[in-house]
């Protein structure tokens, strides 16, 4: 040290100045502060396209559950329009009392349907559940009358959305042709589809104040829609994107949308059109909750970086004073003391501020890492001194689509009420072969008609679907008494109906997973909501579902009944007339 003493006294003493770190220091405030900035905006960007994306997956999930639901009330519809078909409407007198009234019960199993009604070769009403007095009205006029009347063959026709002649209200024709005993043009079975009720079911989903669901024709007429606050059911708006873009590209999707259709305010829009059919179904959520959901993160990292700006321009003041103090105490000292203490000096202050930078860094490496959970945004932006609000979660998951509705419970005969059920098993299931494998003297169960009924319907659909190329499915049905209970069965006697079919199978990881709701093993073609609801129907009546598969050996779903001890089955009268009936 002495001779670096010596050594420095030999030349001229130059103090060192603040000056020399004044401009570096600034620079590296601004750097730091612009790349705050570049961080804030790309946490926000990144928070941004995440919840689009979840408001995008909602839509889109919302309407795959209301194309497949109203899927399945267009299909129950053709199959009644079927069976009316069947019962050879035209051998009938005109306006038959005993027609009608069977007409007007099978009503009760089509909520959406407000009339069903037979139309002649001439154009004029034959039978209609609307009222008996109808028989000089034409309808020869109507667009489903001539395409059937033009047509060659049978087959299923939805129409545009028309103003009734009899109610004056918006219907949607839902059709089939009646041919003559050679083959010739007889008629028309047609149903009226009221675009209110899709209405009714709308309102009753988790719709914020500018969110809307919207039923469409292929032509672009707009069906029902909720909320319907524009009026704008019944006309055409085929020069809307969805038609002119997105539907002859792909029939299902989503896009982002604003326009008069939605009200001027940007939506995320998932749309379906239904297979084989000229209907579309799309929902539509307002984008604009994107920004209730951004303001705790914004508040969280506007606070920090306030914080991280106050301490960058903080810091430059201290290190500039600690400096002008270290100068005053080191003028007395050579050149050499005063780059020493000066190196070590400043060496401290880069590892404090290293210190700071390092935290802070890691701060904002965190609140962008988990800006989508706003109980950790929280948690890092209290450090800072500072609030943050917990953001709001979206719904459902729907949904709940379907509520739980009260069962109507009556006692049958499962027996007497498959093989009323065999003839729409039959349609519903073309292309395979359904055997009837039933055990006598079972005893009777009390349940829901219209729910059994949906739900043999839908294990039986389930299973042709598996086996695309055909295949067999076998009802099967047995008494089991459980003395001792199980897991899933209470002590008690059960009728067991088992629904098995001889297809692929399913490998043990799906048949884990095909109870659990939105779980689905046919693609965007199903929603998984089908076996749930069978699960759910089964739990209610105090009974169970099991299902076993493995690959190559088909699957079978088996269904438990509680017994009704009390008495024994006694067969329904069935009342839909047969073809031979007069």
């Amino acid at each position: 040290m002495a001779n670096i003493l010596v050594n420095n006294q030999e030349r001229p003493t130059r103090m060192w100045s603040p000056r020399k770190l004044r401009n570096p220091i600034l620079l590296a405030v601004v750097l730091f502060l612009l790349a705050m900035g570049v961080v804030t905006a790309w946490a926000v960007q990144i928070s941004y396209n995440h919840y689009r994306s979840q408001i995008m997956l909602r839509a889109t999930s919302m309407t795959q559950v209301l194309a497949e639901y109203t899927l399945r009330n267009m299909a129950a519809v053709d199959l009644t329009l079927k069976t009316i078909i069947d019962s050879s409407p035209m051998q009938h007198p005109q306006n038959d009392a005993q027609l009608r009234d069977w007409m007007t019960r099978r009503l009760a199993d089509l909520p959406d349907v407000r009339s069903l009604f037979v139309i002649g070769a001439d154009g004029l009403v034959r039978h209609n559940t609307d009222s008996p007095n109808t028989s000089r009205l034409s309808l020869a006029d109507r667009n489903y009358f001539r395409f059937h009347e033009r047509a060659d063959r049978d087959q299923l026709y939805i129409g545009q959305p028309l103003l009734s002649r009899t109610v004056d209200r918006w219907f949607v024709s839902v059709s089939r042709r009646i041919d003559g005993p050679r083959g010739e043009f007889a008629g028309v079975a047609a149903a009226a589809v009221e675009p209110t009720f899709y209405e009714r079911i709308y309102r009753q989903l988790p719709l914020g104040p500018k969110d809307s669901i919207s039923l469409w024709h292929e032509e672009g007429h707009l069906i029902a829609r909720y909320p319907d606050d524009m009026g704008l059911v019944g006309r055409r708006m085929s020069n809307l994107p969805i038609f002119q873009e997105h539907l002859p590209e792909r029939k299902t999707g989503k896009f982002v949308a604003n326009g008069p259709a939605t009200g001027g305010t940007p939506q995320a829009v998932g749309y379906q059109q239904l297979p084989n059919m000229p209907l579309i179904v799309t929902t539509g959520l307002s984008l604009e909750s994107i920004s209730g959901n951004l303001r705790p993160l914004l508040v969280a990292i506007l606070a920090m970086f306030g914080l991280l700006s106050a301490l960058a321009i903080a810091m430059p003041i201290l290190i500039f004073r600690r400096i002008r103090e270290r100068e005053e105490n080191l003028k007395r000292d050579l050149v050499l003391q005063k780059s020493e203490a000066l190196a070590r000096m400043t060496s401290g202050l880069a590892h404090d501020f290293n210190n700071v930078l390092a935290a802070v860094e890691a701060g904002i490496k965190l609140m962008t890492r988990h800006a989508s959970d706003p109980d950790k945004v929280q948690q890092f932006a209290s450090e800072a001194g500072e609030a943050v609000a917990r953001g709001s979660r979206l719904a459902g998951q729907l949904l709940q689509f379907a509520k739980q509705k009260e069962l109507s419970f009556q006692q049958a005969d499962i027996n007497e009420l498959l093989r009323q059920l065999e003839p729409m098993l039959n349609q519903g299931a073309d292309g395979i072969n359904l055997h009837l494998n039933l055990q006598e003297g079972l005893p009777a169960c009390v349940l829901d008609r219209t729910q059994f009924d949906a739900a043999i319907l839908n294990l039986v659909i389930n299973a042709k679907d598996a086996m695309p190329n055909g295949g067999d499915v076998t009802i099967k049905t047995t008494k089991r008494v459980e003395k001792r209970g199980t897991q899933s069965l209470k002590p008690g006697e059960y009728v067991r109906v088992q629904v098995s079919d001889n297809g692929p199978g399913m490998p043990p990881e799906v048949m884990q997973r095909v109870f659990e709701p939105y779980f689905s093993t046919k693609g965007e073609n199903g929603t998984g909501l089908g076996l749930p609801q069978v699960r759910s129907f089964m739990e209610q009546l105090g009974g169970s579902a099991m299902l076993s598969s493995s690959r190559g050996r088909g699957t079978r779903v088996e269904l438990f009944f509680p017994c009704d001890t009390a008495s024994t089955a006694k067969p329904l009268r069935t009342d839909l007339p047969t073809p031979h009936e007069t």
